[in-house]
């Protein structure tokens, strides 16, 4: 128990000696729960060895003498590709589209796929942190343009009119003096 100068000035002023207050600190000490420190010491060592999990992007130390084992996450790391991930070189070309890819983009309006690769490009230019550095920056185009593709609007105008042709109507309407009802 922690007694602070007002606590004991309280306890003179209410008549209390120094042995009453010394059976007063000793009766609070015995009632503490004598397994509270034991947690506290358990938490603390859990945190210290929790530690070293929470810096996941930090590379792991490299043993020279590690024989390779045939576990599942040994097999799944050797098919990751070798390498290192780069940022976006500012001269970079993409390879020329070919099969699904190619069939996908030749069915864009003419100049969207230029818009697309300018888009792509200012991008990752822009982009900060781990996520801008790519293995393999022609697969990562790919995927832009399937988004682009998945993301454009399609000229489907069954059950939608546009504000122009609402607009239009109305201005139609009112001319000829008809009620509209859109």
């Amino acid at each position: 128990m922690n007694l602070t100068a007002a606590a004991l000035r309280l306890m003179a002023e209410k008549g209390l000696t120094l042995t009453d207050v010394a059976e007063i600190v000793a009766a609070n000490e015995i009632k503490a729960d004598p397994t509270a420190a034991e947690r506290q010491r358990r938490c603390r060592e859990n945190k210290k060895a929790n530690v070293s999990h929470r810096d996941v992007t930090r590379d792991p130390p490299i043993d020279n003498n590690h024989t390779p084992s045939n576990s599942p996450s040994e097999a799944k790391a050797s098919l990751a590709p070798k390498g290192k991930a780069t940022r976006l070189p500012a001269d970079w070309q993409p390879e020329p589209l070919t099969g699904e890819t190619e069939a996908m983009v030749s069915a864009w309006p003419v100049g969207m796929l230029e818009r697309e690769l300018s888009r792509f490009r200012d991008h990752w230019a822009a982009a900060a942190g781990r996520k801008a550095a790519k293995l393999d920056w022609n697969a990562a185009f790919r995927n832009w343009l399937r988004n682009a593709n998945d993301w454009t609007p399609r000229n489907d105008t069954t059950n939608r009119t546009s504000s122009i042709d609402r607009r239009s109507s109305l201005a139609r309407a009112i001319d000829e003096g008809i009620e509209f009802l859109g």
